[in-house]
């Protein structure tokens, strides 16, 4: 480090990546009720010329963070893919429209597994949301992850 900067070392990527069912066990435990209040609308696999394919579906929130229902024209509906980058291997990588992606730090530290780019946010580490770095999905991409899991396509 030059004298005088005050500027961190960048933590390498992992190059590993991430299979869905890791990804999902990485939920911290207070969102996995959350997830249960998603809905995936039909997700389609489609062609993507930068992996092996790509599941891609509009999700929503029907219920709010203090149990509330959310009236259908409240309903804002998110951009969430999931892309399969090594099929034998499981790899996956993430992302989701929602603003708790890159603003809770998911994108960020799932970054750092290769396991989604840096699209929504700044590129810089979170510094109170998720200072620890997990690697986990928003409740819209887990929401997808667990119903492309039960329907076989993962």
């Amino acid at each position: 480090m030059a004298h005088g900067t005050n500027h961190q070392p960048e933590v390498a990527a992992e190059k590993n990546g991430m299979t869905a069912r890791k990804m999902l066990a990485k939920c911290p435990p207070e969102m996995r009720p959350r997830i249960d209040n998603v809905r995936v609308l039909k997700w389609k696999r489609v062609v993507n010329p930068y992996h092996e394919w790509t599941y891609i579906s509009r999700t929503y929130t029907t219920i709010d963070d203090e149990g509330r229902p959310i009236a259908p024209s409240a309903y804002n509906k998110y951009l969430t893919t999931v892309s399969v980058v090594n099929g034998v291997k499981g790899l996956i990588k993430v992302d989701c429209t929602c603003p708790s992606f890159p603003y809770w730090g998911w994108e960020y530290a799932l970054n750092q597994k290769n396991a989604a780019d840096i699209m929504r946010g700044d590129g810089s580490p979170p510094d109170m949301r998720n200072a620890k770095m997990v690697p986990a999905p928003c409740k819209h991409i887990a929401a997808m992850l667990l119903q492309l899991i039960r329907s076989g396509a993962l």
